[in-house]
């Protein structure tokens, strides 16, 4: 903790004091054996941390629209301090695709909602879909995933059943964030 102890210990109360008489900007979740503290109204603990600094900043590409990701995370008195610039996407518009599926190539619906997402035709039909995809871009593809636990699931079953075989014969893998 070093020198960041004071500053760190009420922030440490807060979630034990949640966790003792429950915090309704927050939610618990158990999900595949992992117990979750998910923050459901950020304004809060933000505007806290961003009053005790000189400045914040806000980076990435999945905020956008800035202005109103901002509004959301701090306080109507710290919007008013606030300066924002936006730069264009590295990746020109052309280039980038986004699909919407609701059947893969065997016809099998996909439905990746909690309670089906662990259907294993469907993992296996995405696995199949990713492979098509990687046939056809002629450069790189990302894949992103609701969480890294459930994508380090699917990486297991793909491995089993020879789908990143399949697709590293056309295309490089690399998996990021993994434990």
């Amino acid at each position: 903790m070093g020198d960041n102890f004071k500053t760190e210990i009420p922030l440490i109360h807060k979630l034990l004091h949640s966790l003792e008489v429950g915090d309704q900007n927050g939610r618990f979740i158990l999900d595949d054996s992992e117990f979750k503290y998910i923050c459901t109204d950020v304004v809060e603990i933000m505007s806290e941390i961003a009053d005790q600094c000189r400045s914040v900043i806000f980076c990435g590409g999945t905020m956008s629209p800035l202005a109103e990701t901002i509004k959301q995370i701090l306080s109507t008195s710290l919007i008013s301090r606030s300066t924002s610039k936006s730069l264009n996407h590295v990746i020109d518009p052309e280039n980038v695709n986004i699909s919407f599926l609701s059947t893969g190539p065997s016809g099998i619906d996909l439905n990746f909602s909690y309670e089906s997402r662990n259907n294993m035709r469907m993992i296996q039909e995405l696995g199949i879909i990713i492979t098509n995809y990687a046939r056809v871009i002629p450069a790189g593809l990302v894949v992103f995933f609701t969480s890294f636990s459930y994508m380090e699931q699917l990486i297991q079953i793909w491995g089993s059943r020879n789908i990143l075989i399949q697709i590293e014969t056309v295309k490089r893998v690399r998996f990021k964030n993994l434990k």
